[in-house]
């Protein structure tokens, strides 16, 4: 962390929710044919539906939306025959919020730095891998 986090929280508070988009990727590009088929959607929504970063999810379960965001998720989880991708739990995420007429509220990159010299007053988290 890089910095307090009130601001992530009231996002969360105003939308019942904060899922941040991959740059760059989208569904077509690293899901497979399952998700596309689970989540019936076309050539041209997985083009357009971008990866979710999962590992930085946040919910409200006072609100509607939070609740029914992670009822889903839970419920794709449940699916014994996996989404066959190399991140599944963000290919379905990202097939959930798109059907659920939501956006992601930011993009990764913009909350978060990957490289020390590229962190900036943005940033909330500096992740080194």
């Amino acid at each position: 962390p890089l910095k307090n986090f009130d601001a992530l929280f009231e996002m969360i508070k105003k939308n019942g929710y904060f899922i941040s988009s991959l740059n760059g990727y989208s569904l077509r590009m690293r899901a497979s044919k399952k998700v596309k088929d689970a989540f019936s959607l076309s050539d041209e929504e997985m083009l357009s539906i971008r990866e979710i970063a999962s590992g930085l999810i946040g919910v409200d379960f006072s609100q509607q939306t939070g609740r029914d965001i992670i009822d889903k998720w839970y419920k794709a989880a449940e699916d014994l025959d996996p989404y066959l991708s190399p991140r599944p739990e963000q290919s379905a995420i990202a097939a959930i919020i798109y059907k659920m007429g939501l956006q992601p509220t930011c993009s990764f990159l913009e909350i978060t730095a990957v490289d020390k010299k590229g962190v900036d007053p943005k940033h909330y988290f500096y992740l080194d891998y």
